[in-house]
């Protein structure tokens, strides 16, 4: 098998992120689910513990969480969210009356960033605590992170709404962690967003899994060969695909769409509007640089022993 020198040729340092979301609505909603105030952990894209407005307790969602950390944690946890709580009620208040008088948020903003101690504390908990945090659960979960999920791949073409064309479909789906790396290839020479190549980016099935599509629009009569080329951590090998030249729906108006049963691809947008007015993320960036004979060509996996991380201080607009 010969691949061009140009696909796959890097392999990008692995960055994991834990990301602490809280979310309060300017007042209660008559929707399933949604509460005035939610927190959640993120630890690469998987949540790890969670607490509402209603039931007031912080839980975890992962079981290494529930079984490393002793209940202590949970308790204090459970007071520390209470007490963001009661701090989003009296200031999402306070933002919506500067809004009824026309007012901006600015002022807040400037009250908040005068606020030395304040401002010492988060840019200290950023830099030192959240990343030992952050260090911790990767140490947690290492195991559940070793089992990652191979994509399971297929290209295809499909109906365009372009005359004599057809919309070529290169689709992974079912894979974790989220880094992957996907090529389409013509007469296996890699093509690019300057050929016209679109990407979905990687977006989540709803099983804790992962999905990526690259699309090229060919013109009907286009008799090239074409192929989708992934790699990810979970292969020894990466996945080689060639397209057989099907198109579905090409002669109908009929949808394709992918399911765990088949293959294929819906795209779907479902907008939910609520009145959210306040969202606070504290997001650490924590890179650790992994040195895999893959960057070579698709080896045993090492750590390499260099650690960096990069902060993230969000500011009030």
């Amino acid at each position: 098998m010969w691949f061009s020198p140009h696909i796959l040729s890097f392999c990008p340092p692995e960055i994991h992120t834990l990301q602490y979301i809280y979310t309060s609505l300017s007042k209660p909603v008559n929707v399933p689910d949604v509460y005035k105030f939610t927190a959640m952990g993120i630890l690469d894209d998987r949540g790890i513990d969670y607490y509402n407005s209603q039931d007031k307790v912080k839980k975890p969602t992962q079981g290494w969480m529930e079984k490393n950390l002793p209940q202590d944690y949970w308790d204090k946890g459970t007071q520390s969210r209470k007490s963001k709580e009661e701090w989003f009620n009296v200031n999402v208040k306070i933002l919506m009356d500067r809004m009824r008088q026309n007012d901006s948020a600015r002022p807040t903003k400037t009250k908040w960033d005068s606020v030395d101690i304040l401002n010492q504390y988060t840019k200290g908990y950023l830099e030192r605590e959240c990343v030992e945090w952050l260090d911790k659960f990767l140490n947690y979960s290492e195991a559940q992170l070793r089992k990652a999920s191979p994509p399971e791949v297929t290209i295809f073409a499909r109906k365009s709404p372009q005359p004599d064309s057809r919309s070529l479909v290169c689709f992974a789906a079912e894979f974790y962690p989220k880094d992957i790396e996907m090529v389409i290839l013509q007469n296996d020479v890699p093509l690019t967003e300057s050929n016209g190549v679109t990407s979905s980016g990687v977006r989540p099935n709803g099983d804790g899994t992962l999905q990526l599509m690259k699309t090229l629009t060919i013109r009907a009569s286009d008799m090239s060969n074409y192929s989708c080329l992934v790699q990810h951590r979970s292969l020894e090998q990466p996945i080689k695909k060639d397209w057989d030249g099907t198109c579905y729906d090409c002669d109908n108006d009929g949808k394709f769409s992918y399911d765990k049963e088949g293959i294929g691809m819906t795209t779907g947008l479902v907008i939910a509007v609520i009145p959210i007015v306040a969202i606070l993320m504290l997001v650490c960036y924590f890179q650790r640089h992994i040195r895999e004979t893959m960057c070579e060509r698709w080896g045993s996996r090492g750590r390499a022993h260099s650690v960096k991380y990069k902060i993230k201080i969000p500011s009030c607009k």
